[in-house]
Order: C-alpha cells, then structure tokens, then sequence
C-alpha cells in the first residue's frame, strides 16, 4: 500500500514537462529506490506462492501476470525519469467530476491532429471500485508529440453521467488551453469545459444511475466533448 501511495505522488513528478532541470538527479535517484521496492514486492509474492503451493489457489498465476505486465509497463516511466523533458513531451490534464457516489462512469480520450485522430487512453473507469465515491479528481495523460494537438476529443458513458471540469494540454514550451466547445449526443453544459472552476459538463449515459441498471442502454448512449 504505501509503495502504491508513493507511485501516486511520483509518476506525475516525471510526467511534469515543466520540472526543474535541477531535480532531474533526484528524481533519477527516487525511480532507482521505486524500481528496487518494486522488485522486492515481486520476489516476495513469489515467496509467498511457492511457501503455500499446497494450497488451492487458482488465482496465483493470474496474480503473476498482472505484476509481470505491471513490471513491463512501468519500464517506461523508469526511462523518463532519467531524461529530461523535451518539447515532445505533453502532458493532457483533465478536471473530471463523478457526480453519482455509485456512478461507474467511462471515459475515451482522443486528441486531433488535423484530419488525424490519436486516442491517449482508450477507457478510464473512476468508480467505487477504485475507492471513490464520488467528486472531484484529476487525471493525467502524457502523450509524445512533434507538434501541438488542435483539439481533444472525449466520449462519456456508462453508469452515471461522466463530469468534465477543464481541460488543458502543456509542454516544456507552451500551455494550451480550451478556446471554443463542441458536441455531440447526450451532453449538459457543455460551455462549463471553458472556465478552470468546479462547474462542470455531462457526458452521455443516464443520470439516474438506478435506471440505468435497470434499462442497460442508457448507460449505453455516449456523449461526446
């Protein structure tokens, strides 16, 4: 838990496209304890399968190779660390809102480079099973690219309406902010994605998160931003 609480705190530190040159070193040092603690974690939970093997646990493979993925997805953060931000570096922030404490909203991102369209994060489910009960959270997605994005494009559905605060995308150079507001399907206040503020938009699925359950293609119908 507390090597969980720590990635929290340190990946957007690497991600930062505006950190000082100056903390480059230390943040090389912190990944080098980070990746360190991480394989420990690993060692120890094959300790701990092979000590009880006796036992019937048909999850332990499957556990192994959520840590093995887990252990080649993090080889690029590792990497980052050690390099300094370059102008090809952004980083997408978004201000999100799940307005249902039961809601499990879902979120696609995109961003457009003129007539190409480049998805970021195909889905971000923010729910009770991640430990939220609703309201205010942030989330951030870097993305490498030669030249700046002309627009970002999110698809909103699920169980309860998905929430969007702002929008923003940054460099080592330049910061972006929204200029104008597009959409399309079930959307509510879609101007409020102009102001850095709590106010917010919906997009797509079904207020009601109860009807939703019972009427699936509610939750179904996408709104996009």
């Amino acid at each position: 838990m507390l090597f969980r609480w720590e990635m929290r705190e340190f990946i957007p530190l690497v991600y930062d496209p505006v950190r000082p040159a100056a903390d480059r070193q230390r943040i090389a040092l912190r990944a080098d304890a980070l990746r360190k603690e991480f394989s420990r974690l690993l060692r120890q939970l094959h300790r701990s399968i092979r000590r009880w093997r006796y036992v019937e646990r048909p999850g332990d493979e499957k556990d192994l190779a959520a840590w093995r993925a887990l252990e080649e997805a993090l080889q690029p953060l590792w990497d980052r660390a050690r390099r300094e931000p370059s102008r090809r570096d952004w980083l997408l922030i978004l201000r999100l809102f799940v307005p249902d404490v039961c809601g499990w909203p879902t979120l696609k991102i995109s961003l457009a480079f003129g007539a190409t369209r480049k998805p970021v994060l195909e889905t971000s489910h923010i729910g009770m099973a991640r430990g939220r009960i609703g309201g205010h959270y942030d989330l951030f997605v870097p993305f490498v690219s030669s030249r700046p994005p002309d627009s970002a494009i999110l698809e909103g559905w699920g169980y309860g309406r998905q929430g969007v605060c702002f929008v923003e995308a940054k460099n080592a150079s330049a910061s972006l902010l929204p200029a104008m507001v597009a959409g399309r399907g079930p959307i509510l206040h879609a101007e409020a994605v102009l102001q850095d503020d709590s106010s917010w938009a919906y997009l797509g699925g079904a207020a009601d998160f109860a009807q939703a359950m019972h009427q699936p293609e509610l939750a179904a119908r996408r709104g996009m931003l």
